[in-house]
């Protein structure tokens, strides 16, 4: 048996986790609720025998804090250790995830940390994964593992003539980004994460932006082997995350695509998701498209999403006027696809300030604005949020107040909400 809880490790009260189960041969599996010792709820599930494949939604019955769901059946025990918040939303109302380049895209964008985000030693990279969990940051979404400035439809790249620099020790395109400190990095994060008790997303590409192709997604295929041969032992390795990012018109605004170039990406997702289910049972797949104009193709998202279970759209603040989180959880819902959002951490308009982060008030308005979504994950820690006594100075100064103003509001809401339990 293999199983994922989604989310991973913390809900909101009015949120029912899901299993997602592979179980061949068992018929049955209980999944039991304790605090502190104590056994508060013991459920049993029945398998159905013809389905390897199954999804339970958790009844929590109203429990509150710190939590272990241990699940066992035919043989199998696991302990999961959980978090249940006290929230008036469906909302934690607090950053659970974050992401990480190992070296931002564009320089230009990342001026104000990325020479030095090149540079960062196995030490450093460890003080960044502590730093993240001191604050409650508990998942690492890893944007890329390949470098490439391809665009779909502007490349000619193939599976065996990719010509993208890898950032760790690839066996399959031993080409390698020059300028990186460490020989492998991926391995000292989820090392790191394993200590911690995170999750880590394991950014699957780039083999070229918004690229969905037949070539992508042989490409894909046996990267993810690869990532997963190599790292699938860390109990942290959580997650596929597909790096391409997409519009959220697929590519109607998209000059190079054809409009109809919308099937390449419902043929990958399909494809993928098949190729995983024999890969690594029950690794969720994630996507991050933008939301812009979502909900007029809602048609061809259903047809996308019954083969993703993450889904973490971006840009929402940049338009508020045309906010379309309803819709979009609307589609998820239909097609069993959890809906979390991919927050920008860094101040609107950026084009000639560089990356840098919101302010406090700022940061803190925007979370409330997904109060309806299970989960928010922050783009992107690296250079944007540094624990002041940090090893390394991504970003300068005002990474730091902001950490340190972020951990104030965290401080104060666990107060809150220790004080809403007592009641």
């Amino acid at each position: 048996m293999e199983l994922t809880i989604m989310p991973g490790f913390r809900v909101a009260q009015q949120v029912a986790p899901q299993l997602k189960v592979y179980s061949p041969t068992a018929n049955r599996l209980t999944v039991t609720l304790s605090q502190q010792g104590r056994e508060l709820k013991s459920t049993d599930y029945a398998l159905a025998a013809s389905a390897a494949y199954q999804y339970f939604s958790l009844d929590l019955g109203g429990v509150r804090g710190e939590l272990v769901i241990t699940v066992t059946g035919d043989g199998f025990r696991r302990e999961i250790p959980y978090e249940v918040v006290a929230s008036p939303v469906r909302s934690t109302r607090q950053l659970d995830g974050c992401w990480i380049s190992l070296v931002h895209w564009s320089d230009q964008e990342a001026r104000h940390f990325n020479r030095e985000l090149k540079t960062l030693t196995a030490a450093q990279w460890r003080d960044q994964i502590r730093g993240m969990s001191a604050i409650g940051v508990k998942a690492i979404v890893i944007q890329n593992v390949f470098d490439s400035s391809n665009y779909v439809f502007a490349h000619q790249d193939t599976v065996e003539t990719y010509g993208g620099a890898a950032f760790y020790p690839s066996k399959l395109y031993p080409r390698r980004f020059t300028g990186l400190a460490l020989e492998d990095p991926l391995e000292v994060i989820l090392a790191a994460a394993d200590q911690y008790h995170m999750q880590v997303f394991v950014g699957v590409g780039l083999f070229a932006w918004f690229d969905f192709s037949t070539e992508s997604l042989r490409w894909h295929k046996r990267v993810a082997t690869e990532l997963y041969q190599q790292y699938g032992h860390h109990p942290s390795f959580y997650a596929f995350y597909i790096s391409e990012e997409l519009p959220g018109s697929f590519y109607d605004d998209y000059a190079p695509a054809h409009k109809a170039a919308w099937h390449d990406v419902v043929t990958f997702f399909a494809e993928f998701a098949a190729f995983i289910k024999e890969l690594a049972p029950t690794k969720p797949i994630a996507l991050a498209p933008n939301n812009i104009r979502f909900e007029q193709f809602l048609p061809a998202w259903r047809q996308v999403l019954v083969n993703v279970d993450i889904l973490l759209p971006f840009a929402f603040a940049r338009d508020l006027e045309h906010l379309n989180l309803a819709a979009i959880q609307a589609v998820c819902d239909e097609a069993n696809t959890h809906l979390w959002v991919d927050m920008e951490i860094f101040a609107y308009p950026f084009e000639d300030t560089g990356l840098i982060p919101k302010d406090i008030d700022s940061l803190i308005k925007e979370i409330k604005i997904y109060d309806a979504v299970e989960n928010v994950f922050g783009y992107q820690y690296t250079g944007l949020l540094n624990a002041p006594d940090s090893l390394c100075d991504l970003g300068g100064a005002s990474p730091k107040q902001v950490y340190r103003d972020y951990q104030e509001y965290i401080a104060r809401k666990q107060l809150d909400e220790g004080r809403e339990e007592s009641l």
